[in-house]
């Protein structure tokens, strides 16, 4: 994990607008986001992606891997928004930030860091708020609580 692209991360997550924060979250999705739900955890890194231009250039460069198309601009899919969210923060793809999470349950926060893209349980395991469905806004809390874990002298593996 690199902790500074981590903070970028963080920091551009947390400078969205109080709407999108406040959207649903459908982990079991794997659609573009819309107006009011977001498909999956990667949804949300696809719509805080257009402040992050880097991250918006390695999803545009994965993409372009999966689908001969220079521009990928216009397109969304779920799994590569996840692998450039793994790219942007240090990690080989998807893989191996999962495996990173599900390895580092003290600095991701509990037991279900594999599931980072598919289970609500991910954000939500051992908080009161687990019956009552995920918003971005819970995604972006527990994101902002794995960096104040790694800054308080959790060893990044």
């Amino acid at each position: 994990m690199n902790k500074d692209k981590l903070k970028e991360f963080v920091t551009a997550l947390d400078e969205l607008s109080d709407d999108v924060k406040d959207w649903d979250v459908d982990m079991e999705s794997s659609n573009k986001p819309s107006d009011s739900i977001c498909g999956c955890h990667a949804g949300l890194v696809s719509i805080v992606a257009k402040d992050l231009p880097e991250l918006q250039d390695i999803y545009n460069r994965l993409c372009s891997l999966h689908c001969d198309i220079d521009d990928c601009n216009h397109l969304y899919f779920y799994y590569v928004w996840a692998d450039a969210l793994a790219v942007f923060l240090g990690f080989t793809d998807s893989r191996d930030l999962r495996f990173w999470a599900e390895n580092n349950p003290k600095l991701w926060g509990n037991k279900f860091g594999s599931s980072i893209f598919r289970c609500e349980v991910a954000f939500t395991y051992g908080t009161n708020d687990s019956d009552k469905g995920l918003t971005h806004r819970d995604i972006i809390e527990h994101w902002k609580q794995v960096l104040v874990n790694i800054e308080e002298g959790g060893k990044l593996k």
